[in-house]
C-alpha cells in the first residue's frame, strides 16, 4: 500500500509521488534507494521525513521540492538531474554525503541549509553552476568529473575547501580557479 504512489515497479523505485508525505510501500517501511521516475515534476512537504530512505535519484523532470521533503534526513546519496526550484527548508538539518549535480544550470545554494554534505560532486556533462550565497563551510569536499573547469556564477568555490579534479587537467583547473589553485587536487 503507498497512499501517494500510482504504482510500485520494484522495491526502492517509487514511479508517481502525489499528495504528501508516505512512509510504507506494502506494510514495509520504505528504505534503501530510491530512484524517482521521468515525469515526476514535484516532490510535496515532509516525503522523506519519515521513512529509513538513504538514497535518492531525482528526475530530469523534477521542478519543484516543497518545504520539509528532506527534513532531519541522513542521505547518503543525492543525484540531481535538472534545474529545481527549492522552498525554504527542504534540507533542514539533514546531512548529505554525497550530493552529485549531474545537469547544468543547477542551482545548489538550496543545499547551504543542509547541516553538512560530506561529498559535492559537479558531472562531467556540467558546464555552468548556478552558486550564489552557498556557504561552504557545511562541504567537506568537492569533486569535478569533466575535463573541462564549468562556469561557476556566484560564489562558490572557497579557499581551504579541497577540490578534486581528474588527473590530466589540474594545471587548467588551477589556471581557472586561481584563488583557490592550491586547494586542486588529482582524483
Amino acid at each position: 500500500y503507498c497512499e501517494v504512489c500510482d504504482s510500485v515497479v520494484k522495491w526502492g523505485e517509487v514511479t508517481d509521488i502525489t499528495g504528501h508525505a508516505y512512509t510504507y510501500v506494502d506494510g514495509k517501511i520504505i528504505s534503501g534507494k530510491v530512484v524517482l521516475k521521468e515525469g515526476i515534476t514535484n516532490i510535496p512537504r515532509f516525503t522523506f521525513r519519515h521513512t529509513s530512505v538513504t538514497e535518492v535519484v531525482l528526475p530530469s523532470t523534477l521542478t519543484t521540492i516543497e518545504w520539509g521533503a528532506f527534513h532531519d534526513k541522513k542521505m547518503t546519496s543525492i543525484t540531481v538531474q535538472s534545474s529545481i526550484r527549492f522552498t525554504s527548508d527542504v534540507f533542514r538539518n539533514g546531512t548529505i554525503d554525497t550530493l552529485k549535480i549531474a545537469k547544468n544550470n543547477i542551482s545548489i545554494s538550496a543545499f547551504a541549509e543542509a547541516t553538512s554534505i560530506s561529498q559535492l560532486v559537479i558531472g562531467s556533462d556540467v558546464t555552468n553552476v548556478l552558486a550564489s550565497n552557498l556557504a561552504l563551510d557545511n562541504i567537506s569536499s568537492i569533486v569535478f568529473e569533466s575535463s573541462t573547469p564549468p562556469i561557476i556564477s556566484g560564489t562558490f568555490i572557497s579557499a581551504g575547501v579541497p577540490i578534486y579534479v581528474p588527473a590530466n587537467v589540474v594545471d587548467l583547473y588551477k589556471e581557472t580557479y586561481t584563488e583557490n589553485a592550491n586547494y586542486i587536487y588529482s582524483r
